[in-house]
């Protein structure tokens, strides 16, 4: 019995050690199909990854092309702005120096009809063979200054080549001064419109120290009265078309951001 026992004990070693191996394997092979697993998850995830990044790629570069749409949208909506400003500017100028050489014709056909008059002589129209009336002499009235809306331009674009460190300075001059035109030009008749203290604090830190706010103002019709310290606008110096003239002038200087930078 002891002989068939140790016979039977190197089969069941042989036994158990082919039982071991096949264990090993199936370990080996779990091991490997669990890893296979995982790569293919990692593999998912990356692709996911990319998948989220192409859709966020294609996002940005669709915004992209709506902000750029939109610059050139405004781009050209600023550069029909801008031609039609200057398009309505050049026929206020032209409307402007019109009425002003026709005022120039009229003043001098009136002064020369006065000249004629204080020389005893017949007028251009007048029968040679009349009578002429004895006039007193009477003292010719200086024509009165012309300006031009070039001038008033040119008035802002020296304000602001002033002071162009301080361009919100200069915008609020130019508020002011649009102000008091607008007011002028709505209420012709009040007063309180067409007087200006000099000394007063707002005025005086806001146009009144910049050079060039108080002589446009001068251009627009008002009087520096240096005894009372006030600029004045009398009623009858109020000529609407010139205080047209000046506020189109401001506008299109405030709405230019080159206004007055670009020129000599």
């Amino acid at each position: 019995m002891r002989a068939s026992a140790q016979g039977r004990k190197p089969e069941e070693r042989a036994e158990t050690g082919g039982q071991k191996e096949i264990s090993q394997m199936y370990r080996e092979l779990n091991a490997d199909e669990h890893e296979e697993e995982t790569i293919k998850r990692i593999l998912a995830l990356y692709k996911k990854k990319k998948d989220e990044e192409g859709r966020a790629r294609g996002r940005l570069r669709n915004q992209l092309q709506e902000d750029m749409k939109e610059i050139i949208r405004v781009a050209k909506s600023l550069r029909d702005a801008k031609r039609l400003s200057m398009m309505e500017s050049q026929i206020a100028d032209q409307e402007e120096e019109k009425r002003a050489r026709e005022r120039i014709r009229q003043r001098i056909e009136d002064d020369k009809a006065e000249r004629r008059r204080t020389l005893g002589l017949p007028q251009e129209n007048q029968n040679p063979g009349a009578s002429v009336p004895v006039i007193t002499p009477t003292k010719v009235k200086p024509a009165e200054r012309v300006v031009t809306s070039e001038q008033l331009r040119d008035c802002l674009r020296t304000l602001k080549k002033n002071h162009k460190d301080d361009s919100a300075r200069v915008t609020r001059a130019f508020q002011i001064l649009l102000k008091i035109v607008a007011n002028i030009v709505k209420n012709p008749a009040e007063e309180k419109f067409r007087r200006i203290r000099l000394s007063n604090p707002v005025f005086k830190d806001r146009v009144g120290s910049l050079q060039g706010g108080v002589e446009f103002l001068e251009l627009c019709g008002f009087q520096r009265l240096r005894a009372s310290g006030y600029l004045v606008m009398p009623r009858d110096k109020v000529d609407m078309s010139l205080l047209n003239a000046a506020g189109a002038a401001i506008a299109s200087a405030m709405e230019n951001p080159y206004f007055g930078l670009l020129s000599k």
